[in-house]
């Protein structure tokens, strides 16, 4: 177990994992569990809807990325998909924005708060860097691809969004847990985490 300690008044959890691995039902149970908690594709929805960020997009790809007011994400995946160019510009103009937001966010908890920030792309972003500690969800592809099965995810679509992560997370991470078995046994995991992240504070 690592060595736990609080730099500030609140303790930043970064949490991630593998498509399917679980990550979102992990956040769910450490916010039951009294954690305050940020979901960075949530934040990058906020982000798309601001009117600069609007306005950019616009520049970028043209009206058609716009319908009612509001950015058509489906009509940017199209266009961002396979062109590497398009999609560094759209990360360049949204990534800042959710970190400046995230930031934002995770300072206005109560102070003594556990903030869990579910960042699918943690390690890839340099993003763990900003927190006390990194927490992986593991899972093996199997399971992960039954899970993925029921959102109506084939095969080479999970192995399509694999290639967007680090297949070393748990390597990277000062925290892994596995998520092979129920969510019983995942909460019993997560619940022995926070009393260690609890004993740090005092």
């Amino acid at each position: 177990m690592k060595n736990l300690h609080w730099k500030g008044d609140r303790f930043f959890l970064g949490l991630t994992g593998l498509p399917g691995s679980g990550k979102s039902a992990a956040r769910s149970i450490l916010e039951k569990l009294g954690c305050r908690a940020l979901d960075a594709d949530a934040l990058a929805h906020e982000v798309l809807d601001e009117p600069d960020t609007m306005d950019a997009l616009k520049n970028i790809f043209g009206e058609e990325v716009l319908e009612d007011g509001k950015v058509d994400r489906a009509a940017i995946a199209k266009r961002v998909f396979g062109n590497k160019d398009l999609l560094q510009r759209l990360n360049n103009l949204v990534h800042p924005r959710v970190r400046e937001l995230a930031r934002e966010r995770m300072n206005s908890f109560p102070e003594g708060s556990i903030v869990v920030y579910d960042v699918p792309l943690l390690f890839e972003a340099g993003l763990e860097k900003e927190m006390d500690a990194s927490l992986v969800v593991d899972a093996s592809f199997p399971t992960r691809l039954k899970r993925v099965e029921s959102r109506n995810w084939t095969e080479e679509q999970l192995r399509s969004r694999d290639q967007h992560h680090f297949q070393d997370k748990p390597d990277r991470a000062d925290f892994v847990i596995s998520n092979e078995e129920t969510l019983d046994e995942l909460e019993r995991q997560l619940q022995d985490l926070l009393k260690n992240i609890e004993a740090a504070k005092k």
